[in-house]
C-alpha cells in the first residue's frame, strides 16, 4: 500500500521517521505551526494548548472525522484557548496581566480590564480566565 501511495503522481512521500503515535503528533504540530505563524507569532503552541488540540481532534467515528476534515470553505480549522496570566502570592489572585499579541494595540488591554472590572470577573474565582482563542487552519 506504502508503494502504490509513493509512486507517480502521488502527492505522498514515505516517512520511515514517523514510526510512532508520538512522532506523528510531533509532525502533526510542527506542521501546524509552520502553516499558521502569522497567526501564532513569537508565541508556538504550549504543551497545554496541544492537548486542547488533540482532545478536538478526538472522534467519535469515521465520519465526523470526515466532516472535520472538509472544514468551512474547504478549511478544517481548531481553537485553542489562551488564558490570560494571572500573579498569585500566597495562593491568592494579586496581578492581572491581560495579554495582547501584536496585532492589538495596548489599549486594548486595558479596555479589557475596565470590562472585566464591570463584569465582575475579576473577582473571586472567575480571576485569570480569558475568551481569548486561536483559530489555526490546517
Amino acid at each position: 500500500m506504502i508503494e502504490q501511495l509513493i509512486t507517480g503522481d502521488s502527492q505522498w512521500s514515505y516517512r520511515p521517521d514517523l514510526r510512532t503515535e508520538d512522532s506523528l503528533w510531533e509532525n502533526f504540530f510542527q506542521k501546524l505551526e509552520q502553516n499558521n505563524l502569522a497567526i501564532l507569532g513569537e508565541n508556538l503552541l504550549t504543551e497545554q494548548e496541544k492537548e486542547q488540540i488533540k482532545m478536538q481532534l478526538t472522534f467519535t467515528n469515521y465520519y465526523e472525522a470526515a466532516k472535520w476534515l472538509a472544514g468551512e470553505n474547504g478549511i478544517a480549522k481548531v481553537q485553542v484557548q489562551r488564558e490570560d496570566v494571572t500573579l498569585l502570592i500566597n495562593g491568592l489572585p494579586m496581578i492581572h496581566i491581560e495579554l495582547k499579541n501584536h496585532q492589538h494595540p495596548f489599549m486594548d488591554a486595558f479596555h479589557q480590564i475596565r470590562k472585566y472590572e464591570r463584569d465582575n470577573k475579576l473577582k473571586g474565582k472567575e480571576t485569570g480566565k480569558s475568551d481569548k482563542k486561536i483559530e489555526a487552519e490546517i
